[in-house]
């Protein structure tokens, strides 16, 4: 299997940043070079994706296979229509031989994506807790209109107020990061 290497060596040069990208097998015979202007197009891993695939001569629908995943899907990440997710990214770099830090360091809008979807799935968690808060404060409450009137009954209607009041809370402030994260 062929070590598909993508290095980016920086040089200044007239003040102009220049780039050079190479692409090797195992043993860097058939060291190919290419031009700051070819490997620009390297820059994301839709670009790294179709040329790994097509430097190990596989079709998309082979390279999906081995990651379990159809076609159209290979055919979206080298498109980037939208990313692989990171398991997937480990096992193209495991696969390959790349280095997952070429992968997710060249495209910027792919680090973007995965931080914007791990602050989603933070805000999903604490809209868990807001919706168990409220729901369970309610029926706390609700439960207790045909209890008879004891310390008891005072105590748990107490609590289910609580959690409302802190669900409530926790709703404006989730609010307010959900707007952020949608802006």
């Amino acid at each position: 299997m062929k070590r598909v290497q993508i290095t980016r060596n920086h040089a200044v040069k007239n003040s102009l940043l220049y780039f050079s990208f190479f692409f090797s097998d195992n043993e860097d015979k058939n060291l190919k070079h290419l031009s700051a202007a070819e490997g620009m197009k390297y820059m994301n891993i839709g670009n790294a994706i179709t040329e790994i695939r097509k430097t190990q001569g596989l079709t998309q629908e082979e390279f999906g296979a081995l990651f379990h995943v159809t076609r159209q899907t290979v055919s979206n990440w080298e498109n980037e229509k939208n990313y692989p997710d990171l398991q997937i990214l480990v096992n193209i770099s495991d696969q390959f031989n790349v280095s997952l830090d070429q992968l997710l360091k060249s495209d910027q809008q792919m680090i973007l994506q995965i931080d914007k979807e791990r602050s989603l799935g933070k805000l999903r968690r604490k809209k868990k807790i807001i919706d168990f808060l409220n729901g369970a404060g309610t029926g706390l409450i609700l439960g207790c209109l045909y209890s008879p009137d004891t310390w008891r009954k005072a105590l748990t209607i107490t609590i289910a107020v609580i959690m409302i009041i802190t669900g409530y809370c926790l709703k404006t402030k989730y609010d307010e990061k959900m707007e952020k994260y949608l802006q």
